[in-house]
């Protein structure tokens, strides 16, 4: 099942430069680390949603998965529910990653992709985001335009 948030041209550009920066940065084109979307940062949890209601989630693209939910802003303190035990379960699933993963070459640029798009109720049984394969064949083009062709600041 796919996300019910379709990318604007905007969010895909936006990915795109995200991916090119982190590769020519894993390559040394760049000398400083990129600003990226939380998916290729490596960590998720860094942007709460809080719901019309106060229900909080760990992201955005979780809101619909109860489990998830980690409290309630109106019965408790922001500090609370960031330092509970549901933020901690958040933390060490997200943390889940199969060594298929770790061996990936491309682990470094995309950390496993997005968390939401490896849970079972969006992905069935895989444990990868379901992106993945088209990522990696836009990674690779990616780093041929920067390896192989120079760089013209067009990627």
């Amino acid at each position: 099942m796919l996300s019910n948030h379709p990318l604007s041209l905007e969010m895909s550009l936006k990915i795109i430069q995200d991916i090119s920066s982190v590769i020519a940065y894993e390559k040394g084109v760049l000398q400083e680390v990129p600003q990226v979307l939380c998916e290729f940062a490596g960590e998720c949890g860094n942007a709460l949603s809080v719901l019309p209601n106060g229900d909080i989630f760990p992201c955005e693209c979780l809101v619909n998965i109860p489990r998830f939910k980690l409290g309630n802003i109106q019965k408790n303190s922001l500090k609370k529910i960031v330092e509970g035990k549901k933020f901690r379960y958040f933390v060490s699933e997200y943390n889940k990653l199969s060594n298929q993963r770790y061996n990936c070459r491309w682990f470094s640029v995309c950390k496993g992709g997005c968390f939401h798009r490896r849970l079972p109720e969006c992905n069935g049984d895989k444990e990868t985001d379901y992106f993945c394969a088209g990522r990696k064949a836009l990674f690779c083009h990616i780093e041929k335009a920067l390896t192989g062709k120079g760089i013209d600041g067009k990627i």
